[in-house]
């Protein structure tokens, strides 16, 4: 069939085709009057959402979580949610909803149902905004709904935030106690130790033996030095008596030679001009005996006093070097009940490290715990649609018309298929398979008959 054809088929059968056309016109616009009406109302929300990492503590930005936005749908599209909706707004009271319900039992689940079979959830793709659109032959029931979906979700996913800091909170309440009572405890132990060993300093700063060890330390270099002088200028003086320096520079020796030495030139005097036993000669030599025994004996009495200093001082270094070896056992000894206490210290600054950690935490969580602040906003309520979404009567006359043309078109083909009708010269050719040698105008053919029909009523 030709295009030529198809229109010539089309013409004929033009009245058919619009008859078609008009009865499924009519037919969509008698639905659309009788069908019950449809209202959709729908509220947007938008998600400022902040994720911190609870290792680092750093902040990681929603779009780079997976899942993200889906997540959000899923859980306003979850029974949790809708049973939320029925709770707030009361539904399972709503006599229009109670009468689509013939079975009473889980009244709410059912409820719940029913509200998700009219709900559409649609993120969007290039933003943080969800919008919850909700169906139903009610406009006010419509927006209602809608707008409880969006509130049902925020004070949601204020629960699912806060529920985590509130658990957590609770969890370090009881730790706090017993964090306390180990500080406490540490903290006694490290009292009783202090008090017990009196000891004043953990880092020795007021350390008063230590010091003491350290003046032990100077006096016992300096007597071991005065001992070494001491012993080396009596060896001296052994060694050398009289001529040592310290016994020359003697005060006493020195007049003891003096006399000695005057008498000795008196004895050499006497000597020229008396007899050894003239009573001057005897007195000059019994007076040198005597100087020379008194020189004797103050030389002997002075190196005792050598003596004497030098086992004084080596008395002193020993008693020095005792109370020194001494005041080190008890430094040691203390340094080392030092060490034990700064251990004490330490557990008593974890102890306290511990329980001030965990009190921050329980302060943060228990603010967070109460705070009622969500990340989610309302960007647009819902409100109570003027005019039903279904049924679009503009819509479905269009359809009707697309239809109708399409029916009858397909009516007339299918007809023309099964009874085949001769319409032009082509159809005459095709079917006699001969060629025409020409074509009688329509119209004139229409004139002759007109003539032929005038001329015969005319004879009658």
């Amino acid at each position: 069939m030709t295009l030529t054809q198809l229109i010539s088929i089309l013409r004929a059968k033009l009245p058919l085709i619009v008859t078609i056309t008009v009865c499924m016109v009519a037919t969509a616009i008698f639905l659309s009057v009788m069908l019950p009406k449809k209202y959709r109302a729908t509220s947007a929300i938008i998600l400022n959402y902040k994720y911190t990492d609870p290792i680092t503590g750093a902040s990681i930005p929603p779009q780079l979580m997976p899942g993200y936005m889906a997540t959000q749908v899923d859980i306003i599209s979850s029974n949790n949610i809708a049973l939320e909706v029925v709770e707030q707004l009361k539904l399972d009271q709503n006599k229009e909803l109670l009468e689509k319900f013939e079975d009473k039992t889980e009244l709410k689940n059912q409820i719940a149902d029913y509200l998700l079979d009219g709900l559409i959830v649609t993120p969007s793709r290039t933003s943080n905004i969800i919008e919850m659109t909700y169906k139903n032959a009610s406009p006010e029931l419509a927006a209602t709904v809608a707008n409880g979906f969006a509130d049902a979700f925020i004070k949601k996913s204020i629960e699912f935030t806060v529920n985590p800091s509130r658990n957590a909170a609770s969890f370090y309440t009881n730790q706090i106690e017993v964090l306390k009572k180990n500080l406490e405890k540490a903290n006694q132990e490290f009292s009783d130790y202090q008090q017990q060993n009196n000891i004043v300093s953990v880092d020795g700063s007021l350390d008063v033996e230590t010091a003491r060890m350290n003046e032990l330390s100077q006096q016992l270099v300096l007597a071991q030095a005065q001992l070494m002088e001491t012993q080396s200028r009596q060896n001296n003086v052994n060694r050398n008596n009289e001529e040592a320096p310290d016994i020359a520079t003697n005060g006493v020796v020195q007049g003891l030679k003096s006399q000695l030495t005057a008498a000795e030139a008196k004895l050499a005097d006497v000597k020229t001009n008396y007899d050894k036993n003239h009573p001057e000669y005897i007195a000059a030599e019994t007076q040198i005996e005597q100087l020379k025994l008194a020189l004797k004996a103050q030389i002997k009495s002075a190196t005792k006093t050598f003596s004497g200093n030098t086992s004084i001082f080596a008395q002193r270094e020993y008693e020095i070097r005792n109370a020194l070896n001494l005041q080190k056992q008890k430094v040691l000894s203390l340094n080392d009940k030092r060490s034990k206490l700064k251990i004490l210290e330490q557990a008593v600054n974890a102890a306290q490290q511990a329980y001030n950690t965990a009190s921050e935490k329980f302060t943060q969580n228990n603010f967070e715990g109460e705070s009622n602040q969500s990340n989610i906003t309302i960007l647009n309520k819902a409100t109570t649609p003027t005019a039903a979404y279904f049924p679009n009567l503009k819509l479905n006359v269009l359809a009707a018309i697309l239809a109708g043309l399409f029916l009858g078109i397909a009516y007339v083909i299918g007809r023309e298929l099964l009874d085949r009708r001769i319409r032009s010269v082509e159809d005459l050719e095709s079917i006699l398979e001969v060629p025409s040698f020409g074509e009688y105008p329509k119209f004139k053919l229409l004139a002759a008959n007109l003539g032929a029909q005038k001329a015969l009523t005319f004879k009658n």
